[in-house]
């Protein structure tokens, strides 16, 4: 319901505007306001005007511009014309120069010829009280995203912080990683654990963090599995693709929404076997073991995306995402790949992903880089056991 408010000195103007509540169908409710002096209604109208549609205002012989520096709500003046004398020249003066006045109600006549003046009044000033909303809206929108952007950035430069570098250590194996956080949507996620002598691996980047939520929530459940093959893998990837395709979190014609590497390492017989949809790549220094594609993630390319290679004692298999490619498109201090971990063979795996990493940051004035990025080192014990 739309607010009205009449500020009146008189009696006579009460009586005439009392018709109006009725005769719009209750469709205004009016706020009567009685005050006895000019200064009383300028003040008013200065601190009261948020919540009015519209404000009638009984004719007082005052300028109204130069009072109401900040007054949106349309403003009409009530007077009678017939009793007006010497001050309807300045009444003419208001209506001439007033960019404020929307209008003048002559209550010699009666009121119904103003209400088509009084409906458009209420309507812009309905449209003007939206906009206000409207405006507030977006600055407080404004304010929580900034506060929810800035939450963001503290924690992805907390997380980077305190997990600057992973280790993990198992029979023949040792497994680093390195993670850095991007200012994109979405991100990437790797996570490790061990089940029958098997190391299984996650490395997901996806567009979108709702994505990235269902994958861990899938990831959580793969975890509870003792024994986990092939089949248990190809189940996990149907039961995943599923719900994202049901979610519309992935395109088969948009391979780049998710990018999913999902294996296992026998650590008895030292073979990496998994599921491989993306850019993400593993290499020596003497082969490419697993090379980027443009498999989406979709029962059709599993067959194809399956993978199997066998990791040599005495090697570093390094592992790049595909936020590692998506920020550096193929190189790293313009070698290519290859060519950059050849140039570090003498290195140690810590010195290789703290390089790498150097390298990715160190023509950013940013504090972060534009996608998530990880990079895995896999080294192989020279003296590893493997079974024939």
């Amino acid at each position: 319901m739309d607010q009205m408010a009449v500020l009146y000195h008189g009696k006579r103007i009460k009586a005439y505007i009392s018709t109006l509540e009725k005769d719009f169908n209750n469709e205004i409710k009016v706020e009567w306001v009685n005050l006895s002096s000019k200064e009383d209604i300028l003040h008013w109208l200065s601190q009261n005007t948020i919540r009015f549609s519209a404000i009638i205002v009984e004719y007082f012989g005052e300028e109204i511009d130069s009072s109401l520096p900040t007054m949106r709500t349309p403003i009409l003046l009530a007077a009678n014309f017939q009793e007006l004398g010497d001050d309807e020249w300045g009444l003419r003066q208001i209506c001439s120069k007033s960019k404020k006045l929307h209008g003048v109600i002559d209550t010699a006549r009666d009121i119904q010829f103003f209400y088509p003046l009084i409906r458009s009044s209420i309507q812009l000033g309905r449209t003007l009280l939206e906009m206000a909303n409207l405006s507030e809206t977006g600055m407080k929108m404004s304010h929580i995203m900034s506060m929810a952007l800035g939450e963001l950035t503290r924690v992805k430069k907390l997380h980077e912080r305190l997990v600057p570098l992973r280790n993990e250590t198992f029979k023949g194996l040792k497994v680093f990683s390195k993670f850095a956080a991007g200012e994109s949507s979405g991100g990437e996620f790797f996570d490790i654990f061990t089940t029958d002598q098997k190391i299984n691996l996650l490395l997901s980047s996806a567009t979108s963090y709702v994505a990235s939520s269902v994958i861990l929530s899938h990831f959580e459940n793969l975890r509870k599995i003792a024994n986990i093959d092939k089949a248990i893998l190809e189940t996990f990837l149907e039961d995943l693709t599923c719900e994202l395709r049901d979610l519309e979190l992935i395109d088969r014609d948009r391979p780049e929404m998710l990018e999913l590497a999902i294996a296992q390492i026998d650590l008895r017989t030292m073979v990496c076997s998994g599921f491989f949809f993306g850019r993400q790549e593993i290499m020596t220094t003497k082969e490419v073991a697993v090379a980027a594609n443009q498999y989406p993630l979709n029962e059709n390319f599993f067959e194809t995306a399956y993978q199997e290679f066998k990791l040599n004692r005495n090697e570093k298999y390094l592992v790049y995402s595909p936020g590692v490619k998506k920020n550096t498109d193929g190189m790293i201090n313009n070698l290519t790949y290859r060519e950059f971990l050849k140039s570090q063979d003498d290195k140690s795996s810590k010195e290789i992903l703290n390089e790498a990493f150097f390298q990715l940051k160190k023509n950013s004035a940013k504090d972060f880089l534009k996608y998530d990025a990880t990079v895995i080192c896999l080294e192989v014990d020279p003296n590893a056991i493997v079974q024939v």
